[in-house]
C-alpha cells in the first residue's frame, strides 16, 4: 500500500510540476511580447552604454582604479539634487499649482541659459 501511495503522490507532484512549467512558459511569452517592458529594457541598455562611455571618456584617464567610484559619486549627487528639489518643489506645487511652477522653472532655465551664452559659457 505504501508503494502505491508514494507512486500516486509522485504522479500528483509531476502533474503539478507540468502545470507550473506551462504557466511559467506562458508568463515568459507574455513578458517577451510586452512592448513597454521591451522599451524599458532598451532604455536601460542605452543608459548603461552611456554610463560606460562617460566612465571611459572622463574618469578612466583621471583615475582608472577609482573611475567606478567617481561615476557613482557623480550620479549619486545628481539624484540627491533631484530628491532635494522634490522636497522643495512639492509644497510649491500644492500651493500655487503645477502650471505656475513649470512656467517659473522654464523662465529660470531660459534666463540662465541666455546669460550663460551671453557670457560665453557653452556653445
Amino acid at each position: 500500500m505504501s508503494i502505491a501511495l508514494n507512486l500516486y503522490r509522485l504522479q500528483q507532484i509531476d502533474t503539478r510540476l507540468d502545470q507550473v512549467t506551462s504557466r511559467l512558459a506562458a508568463i515568459r511569452a507574455a513578458l517577451e511580447n510586452n512592448a513597454a517592458l521591451q522599451a524599458a529594457r532598451l532604455r536601460q541598455e542605452q543608459a548603461e552604454a552611456a554610463l560606460c562611455a562617460i566612465k571611459g571618456e572622463l574618469f578612466d584617464p583621471l583615475a582608472p582604479a577609482h573611475s567606478g567610484e567617481l561615476i557613482a559619486s557623480a550620479l549619486g549627487n545628481s539624484f540627491l539634487g533631484f530628491a532635494l528639489s522634490l522636497l522643495v518643489v512639492s509644497p510649491l506645487l500644492d500651493r500655487i499649482g503645477a502650471r505656475r511652477v513649470i512656467l517659473f522653472a522654464s523662465a529660470c532655465f531660459s534666463v540662465g541659459r541666455g546669460s550663460g551664452l551671453a557670457l560665453g559659457w557653452g556653445s
